[in-house]
C-alpha cells in the first residue's frame, strides 16, 4: 500500500498503551485514508460496527481490527471470511496489535488458494511498517517499541551569531558598543525530555428537554519527564512547533534512556485536569417551563490522547556587561528565532533584551528598556548612554528644557556656569521659605538684584496707588512671592543636593 498524501499530513503517533480498541479503530480509519482509502466504519454480522470498509478503485476491503495482546486464532479469521463473502469484497484484512496463531496464518493460506477472494493478515509488525509510509507511527511497550521525535535545535554557533545579530547589536550604547561589551560568559545547551500530548473532547449533555450542553475542546499539553519542568511560555513557544522523527540514539545515547520512566500517571494527570477544566454546571428549562440545574461532568475517558515521545532543546545564556551579571532561558526551534522565556537579573525589567531595542548604561552596565527618546538615554553633551540612575538634569527654570547630563559633564557645566552661584541660604528648604515671605528677597539672595529690586518697587507703587487695599496687596505679592520663591529655589536645593552625590560618585563601570 503506497501512501497519497503524506507529505501535507503531519505526522500522527498512537499509543497502543494509552488507545482502547475503539480508538484502535479510529487510528485505523485515518491510516487507511492516508493510504488513499475511502475509508468508513461498517457494521457487519454481529460485530457491533467494529469493522472498517475500503474502497479504492475496483478493490473492496472489509477489515477486522484486534486491539489485543493475545495471539488472534482461526476463529477470527473465519469470521472476517464470512464478513467478506456476505458483503461481496474482493479483500479481507485482519489487523492486530499483537501476533497471528499458526492456525489462523494455516486458515489464510487454503483459503487464498481456494478461492477468489484474498485475505491479509498484518501483525503489529506488519502494520508499524505499512502505517510509517504515511505519517503514522504505533508505538507498544508490548513490544518494547517507542516513537521519538525532536525539534531540532541550532548548533551553539549559531546560537551565539543569533544573540549577536538580533539582540547584542540593536541594543544603543556610547561610547562603548554593546555587542564588543556585553560577552557572553555561558552558553549552555540542554535537551528537555517531554511527552506532547494533543487532546480532543467531543460531548453532549442530555435531559428531557433536549442537548443542554455541550463541549467541543482540542488543544495540545506539553509536559516535561524526569522531573523537568516545561515553563508555560516554552509550552506555549514550542506549542506552534512540528517535531520530526528521530534516529534510534541522540550523541550515542539511546533515546528510551532520555525518559526514564512510564507516562501513564503523567497522561492520566494532564487528562483528569482537562475533565476538570471542562465540566461545569448549566441552567437550563425544563418542557414544563420550571428552571433546572445539572452538573455536566467531563470525565477523563471522554478526553482523547495522541502522545509523542518529543525532545526539545533549551538554551540557558549568560550574560556580562561590567559588573552586571545577567541570564535568560531560550527555547529553541530551527525553523524559526529563539524566543525568550525567564530572566534574572534585569532589575529595570528585561523587555531591552528581550526586543533586542534597549540601552546600555556606561556607567553601571545595566541592560535596560527604552524609555522615551534618545534625550532620556545619553547625555546631551557627550552623547554617553545611561540608565535613569545615573543621569542628571541640569535644574532650569522651565522642567521641559533642562539638558539630560553624564556625572563629567555635569561637573564640567557647573564649573563653567555661575547659574547656581548663589547664597548658601537658599540651599535650605526652611531658610529659603521664610525669606520667601518678604518680597525680592529670594531674589537678591539669588544675585538677581534687578529683578528682586523690581518685585519690592512694584509692590511700593501698587501701596501707593491703592493705600486702601494695603493688607489685600500685601497679602497677594507676599503668596505670590512665596510659591514663585518656592519654585525659582527648589531648582537651586536639587542641583546642590546632585553636587553633593558627585563628589563621592563614582561609574561601577570603570574604563
Amino acid at each position: 500500500m503506497q501512501n497519497s498524501d503524506s507529505k501535507v499530513r503531519p505526522e500522527i503517533v498512537y499509543d497502543l498503551d494509552q488507545i482502547d480498541g475503539h480508538d484502535f479503530e479510529s487510528a485505523m480509519v485515518e491510516t487507511f485514508r492516508r493510504m488513499g482509502y475511502r475509508a468508513e466504519r461498517g457494521k457487519l454480522s454481529n460485530d457491533e460496527g467494529r469493522d472498517i470498509i475500503l474502497r479504492k478503485d475496483e478493490l473492496l476491503i472489509v477489515v477486522e481490527c484486534k486491539h489485543q495482546k493475545a495471539a488472534v486464532g482461526r476463529p477470527v479469521v473465519q469470521k472476517l471470511h464470512s464478513a467478506a463473502m456476505t458483503y461481496k469484497a474482493t479483500n479481507g484484512l485482519v489487523v492486530t496489535t499483537g501476533l497471528f496463531a499458526n492456525f489462523a496464518s494455516e486458515y489464510v493460506a487454503e483459503v487464498n488458494n481456494q478461492s477468489g477472494l484474498k485475505i491479509d493478515l498484518w501483525d503489529y509488525w506488519r502494520l508499524a511498517q505499512e502505517a510509517l509510509e504515511v505519517g503514522v507511527f504505533f508505538s507498544s511497550s508490548e513490544h518494547r517499541t517507542n516513537i521519538f521525535f525532536s525539534v531540532p535545535w541550532r548548533a551553539e554557533s549559531e546560537v551565539r551569531s543569533f544573540l549577536q545579530t538580533k539582540r547584542l547589536a540593536q541594543i544603543k550604547s556610547a561610547p562603548r558598543t554593546a555587542v564588543a561589551n556585553l560577552l557572553l560568559s555561558k552558553v549552555e545547551h540542554e535537551v528537555v525530555p517531554s511527552v506532547l500530548i494533543d487532546y480532543r473532547v467531543s460531548k453532549q449533555f442530555t435531559t428531557s428537554a433536549g442537548v443542554i450542553h455541550s463541549v467541543q475542546d482540542s488543544g495540545r499539553r506539553i509536559c516535561g519527564v524526569g522531573g523537568r519542568e516545561i515553563l508555560p511560555k516554552e509550552e506555549e513557544f514550542w506549542s506552534q512547533s512540528w517535531p520530526k522523527l528521530m534516529p534510534d540514539a541522540l550523541n550515542g545515547k539511546k533515546l528510551p534512556t532520555y525518559f526514564g520512566q512510564p507516562i501513564k500517571d503523567l497522561v492520566g494527570n494532564v487528562k483528569t485536569g482537562i475533565a476538570k477544566r471542562l465540566s461545569c454546571t448549566v441552567r437550563y428549562r425544563g418542557r414544563n417551563q420550571q428552571n433546572y440545574q445539572k452538573w455536566c461532568e467531563v470525565s477523563p475517558d471522554d478526553v482523547h490522547v495522541e502522545t509523542k515521545y518529543v525532545l526539545y532543546g533549551r538554551w540557558r545564556i549568560g550574560l556580562q556587561a561590567g559588573p552586571k551579571r545577567y541570564e535568560a532561558n531560550l527555547p529553541d526551534d530551527l525553523t524559526r528565532d529563539p524566543t525568550v522565556v525567564a530572566t534574572a537579573g534585569f532589575s529595570a525589567g528585561d523587555d531591552g533584551f528581550v526586543l533586542g531595542n534597549g540601552v546600555l548604561c556606561n556607567d553601571c552596565g545595566l541592560i535596560a528598556p527604552k524609555v522615551g527618546d534618545g534625550a532620556e538615554t545619553s547625555c546631551k553633551t557627550c552623547g554617553r548612554t545611561l540608565c535613569q540612575a545615573h543621569g542628571w538634569t541640569w535644574p532650569r527654570l522651565f522642567s521641559w528644557r533642562s539638558p539630560w547630563l553624564c556625572s563629567t559633564c555635569y561637573k564640567s557645566r557647573q564649573q563653567q556656569s555661575s547659574e547656581f552661584d548663589v547664597n548658601p541660604a537658599l540651599y535650605n528648604y526652611w531658610s529659603s521659605l521664610l525669606v520667601a515671605f518678604i518680597p525680592g528677597i529670594p531674589l537678591v539672595l539669588g544675585k538677581r538684584y534687578a529683578l528682586g529690586i523690581a518685585v519690592l518697587l512694584l509692590l511700593l507703587c501698587a501701596l501707593e496707588v491703592f493705600p486702601h487695599k494695603r493688607a489685600e496687596l500685601v497679602a497677594l505679592v507676599a503668596c505670590s512671592s512665596l510659591l514663585w520663591s518656592f519654585y525659582w529655589t527648589s531648582r537651586i536645593r536639587k542641583h546642590n543636593r546632585n553636587l553633593k552625590i558627585l563628589t563621592t560618585y563614582q561609574p561601577e563601570w570603570s574604563e
